[in-house]
């Protein structure tokens, strides 16, 4: 598939080109890309996993609780409005 790219900083360019080793400006675009998405997956793969375990759910639903059902929805309301998800 062949894309038409508008580069603003042609500078930039020239010195993306001379960094990857890239032979033409088609060749410096293709490579920067994979290594800005190479980097980019990396960096996701190194945060810790956001998921609550199975168990945890479990535990919760599992315990008796005094609230009514409005009450409970607006518990975890609060706790999700409260958490970094």
């Amino acid at each position: 598939m062949s894309v038409v790219v508008t580069i603003s900083n042609r500078a930039n360019l020239k010195k993306a080109q001379s960094l990857l080793g890239a032979k033409t400006e088609s060749e410096t675009i293709d490579l920067a890309l994979e290594k800005v998405i190479e980097e980019f997956e990396t960096r996701q793969s190194d945060l810790p996993d956001k998921d609550l375990s199975d168990d945890f759910f479990e535990d919760l639903f599992a315990e008796k609780t005094n609230l009514s059902d409005g009450e409970t929805i607006q518990a975890i309301v609060q706790e999700r409005e409260e958490s970094n998800f």
